[in-house]
């Protein structure tokens, strides 16, 4: 795999326009946007498509979101853009929102089998400056299927090391998690919480929000035992138990006020303070990869707003057992 190294402040065209060649040709190039690094392929190769899939071990029935960097490719994909989606687009793109349009005909299957088309403007300077050149992308994030997101270069090389053609390695990413799927074909349906909360997006639309997530296709590699409590003394309590039922094989996953109050010697890992959930956001699939070998994992989950119910919502997918405190 080819890795080039790119500054997001001071981007060197050249290695850009060598990636963007790469697509063109049907490669594969992996890349940073602002939540998660993506997986690229043209939008417009179908051959190159369906490696994603095959790299990934992604399921053919997963459609896949078309980044841009211009709003005039989105009639290439989509038969218009309906006022929701207008207003939504001023608010908040470039950035973490992906809008599900109705689709044109002609798009093939490999990108949805569905009525709607994926739509999202990364606020990442290399993401943009890779798409201005190569034209529209397919992204999903990359990893392979059920594995934490990959928020640096070094997540990206040790899922995907000898899949792929290239890797862009522009650092670690600004935000961790990943964006907001917003279903427009018929009512607005969030289909994935993500970095933009739902609560914003009312807000903009002026009108409730209803929010369906969509099934994982492929579960987390350890068996996830998630604690859902807002007293830290509950919380500390129910792990203690847990690992004294499950063992020495068991790793832990909790807030700094949590972890504090558990043995030096146990194996565990702290999400930040429960009060900086940007911050937890930011290490979330990292500290999930650096766990994920444990048999077990208890974890503590985010508090339930804003950013949190996003990383909330991911770990109630993945868990075996939920205990509710």
């Amino acid at each position: 795999m080819l890795v080039l190294k790119v500054n997001p402040k001071r981007i060197s065209r050249r290695k850009i326009e060598l990636a963007a060649d790469l697509l063109k040709e049907g490669k594969l190039v992996a890349f940073p946007t602002e939540t998660v690094y993506g997986l690229g392929a043209s939008a417009l190769d179908e051959r190159a498509m369906e490696r994603v899939y095959e790299v990934k071990g992604r399921g053919e029935m997963k459609p896949l979101t078309v980044h841009i960097a211009d709003k005039n490719d989105i009639v290439r994909f989509a038969k218009d853009i309906n006022p929701l989606a207008e207003k939504l687009m001023i608010t908040f793109w470039p950035g973490p929102l992906t809008v599900i349009l109705p689709k044109r005909k002609e798009i093939p299957p490999q990108i949805t089998r569905t009525e709607g088309v994926g739509l999202r403007m990364p606020d990442h300077p290399i993401a943009l400056s890779l798409i201005e050149r190569a034209g529209p992308l397919v992204a999903p994030s990359a990893n392979l299927s059920g594995f934490p997101s990959p928020t640096s270069p070094e997540m990206v090389k040790e899922q995907l090391d000898d899949r792929i053609e290239c890797l862009i390695d522009g650092g670690k990413t600004p935000l961790g998690i990943e964006s907001t799927v917003l279903d427009l074909t018929d009512k607005p349906t969030i289909l994935r919480t993500g970095m933009i909360p739902k609560e914003a997006i009312e807000e903009v639309l002026g009108e409730e929000v209803e929010v369906r997530e969509r099934k994982e296709e492929v579960g987390f590699p350890s068996c996830i035992i998630l604690i859902e409590g807002d007293k830290v003394e509950d919380v500390i309590k129910a792990i203690k138990e847990i690992r004294e039922r499950e063992g020495d094989k068991v790793g832990i996953i909790a807030t700094k006020e949590v972890i504090e109050a558990l043995p030096k010697s146990w194996k565990k890992a702290c999400w930040g303070s429960r009060e900086a959930l940007f911050s937890i956001a930011r290490k979330f699939f990292q500290i999930l990869n650096k766990m994920k070998e444990n048999d077990i994992l208890i974890i503590e989950s985010p508090p339930n707003k804003g950013i949190g119910s996003a990383m909330r919502s991911r770990l109630r997918k993945w868990s075996r057992e939920i205990i509710k405190i």
